[in-house]
């Protein structure tokens, strides 16, 4: 199957922010009895994202894909994730040859 997109190729891109933050504790006591606080944990994290997609397809017999993320994340860093893609096809006596890459 081929086709053709717009001449002008899509562009998608955006940002996500997150933030969470949690209240725990421990303590010894009998099931459903009253406890004793020996312990507690006040977890807070948070997460920006940046992310954009270029998708193309010059001719009836190649698309291709540029995809990228950067996320800025409090527990792991800074980091990127990045995928690049194409897809080729070619019609050869009526019967359709294709062939697809992602990174």
């Amino acid at each position: 199957m081929f086709h053709a997109s717009p001449p002008t190729p899509p562009l998608t891109s955006g940002a996500n922010a997150r933030a969470q933050h949690d209240k725990r504790s421990n303590g010894p006591g009998p099931v459903g009895g009253a406890t004793t606080e020996t312990d507690s944990f006040n977890p807070s994290r948070h997460n920006i994202a940046y992310y954009s997609e270029l998708l193309g397809n010059p001719d009836d017999r190649f698309s291709y894909t540029l995809s990228g993320r950067v996320d800025d994340n409090s527990d792991y860093h800074r980091f990127n994730t990045d995928r690049p893609g194409g897809h080729a096809g070619r019609r050869v006596h009526n019967t359709a040859v294709n062939a697809s890459a992602f990174w």
